[in-house]
């Protein structure tokens, strides 16, 4: 548990499995990059299907210390949750608790920096921690998304979960998210209506400074005819500094928590971790 800034965050540790003899839990992740899993929206921290488990302990077993947290009101962590949890997240609504708690994580157990993984509104909330962070020296995002997901938002959490989940609820999404773009199609020098300026600045600002960071996309997340490309336009503002690597999972369903999914993110994710924090 982190208690810190009097907010009592639950969360699972998965020790590295070459300091399992270690006695002191402090010990065992001291001088090492750490991994941070926060909420895919009102998923808890084990993930869809636990597939956040999965990965925790897969590099975990690289010799990364892995770590996964409820944010306030999500899993088991107390705390009241927003009505419009989407926007809320997506307006940054967690950045500070979450900056605060990876303060106190690096501090507890002596880690060498951490890198943050988020899945679709997970990744919201770790690009606007990470843009105030210099201890953040990655991100692993998963189905990113730069734009307010306005009629979603107004739902309750189930429903926003199943319609980024299940196929009709991704069909009806990308419909809207169409009808969304043609003001667009008249003002071809701007971002759709849509766009969430804000954190495509934090996104700018982390990727600029040449923050490793990995992207996994899966198939129907890609944009269709018509469709702003959100990720083409990240990476043109990324700049020269930057390192971002995308990865296009093709077996991989939105959750990534199926078998395609969670192997393809395992597989990329172990191999980009050996390449900029060797063991």
């Amino acid at each position: 548990m982190l208690s810190g800034s009097n907010v009592d965050l639950h969360g699972t540790y998965h020790m590295p499995t070459d300091s399992v003899a270690e006695t002191d839990l402090q010990a065992t992740a001291s001088g090492r990059i750490g991994i941070l899993f926060v909420n895919a929206l009102s998923t808890p921290r084990a993930g869809f299907a636990d597939s956040a488990v999965h990965w925790a302990e897969s590099f975990a077993a690289c010799g990364y210390p892995s770590f996964r947290v409820d944010l306030p009101g999500l899993g088991d962590t107390f705390g009241a949750i927003p009505m419009e949890l989407l926007t809320f997240i997506t307006q940054g609504g967690y950045a500070n608790i979450a900056i605060e708690k990876i303060k106190e994580l690096i501090d507890r157990f002596s880690l060498a920096g951490i890198v943050i993984v988020g899945h679709c509104a997970g990744g919201v909330t770790a690009l606007f921690a990470a843009s105030e962070l210099k201890v953040c020296k990655g991100l692993i995002l998963m189905d990113p998304y730069f734009d307010f997901a306005k009629r979603v938002a107004a739902h309750a959490p189930e429903i926003v979960s199943w319609s980024r989940r299940s196929r009709l609820g991704e069909v009806l999404r990308d419909t809207y998210g169409l009808a969304r773009e043609l003001p667009r199609a008249l003002r071809r020098d701007r971002l759709p209506p849509s766009a969430n300026p804000a954190l495509l600045e934090h996104w700018r600002h982390v990727a600029s400074r040449g923050v490793p960071i990995l992207v996994f996309r899966s198939p129907g997340k890609q944009p269709r005819k018509g469709q702003f490309d959100y990720m083409e336009h990240a990476v043109t503002l990324a700049g020269r500094k930057a390192r971002i690597e995308i990865r296009l999972i093709a077996d991989a369903d939105h959750s990534f928590a199926n078998r395609g999914g969670r192997n393809g993110v395992r597989k990329h994710a172990e191999a980009w971790l050996n390449e900029y924090f060797p063991r």
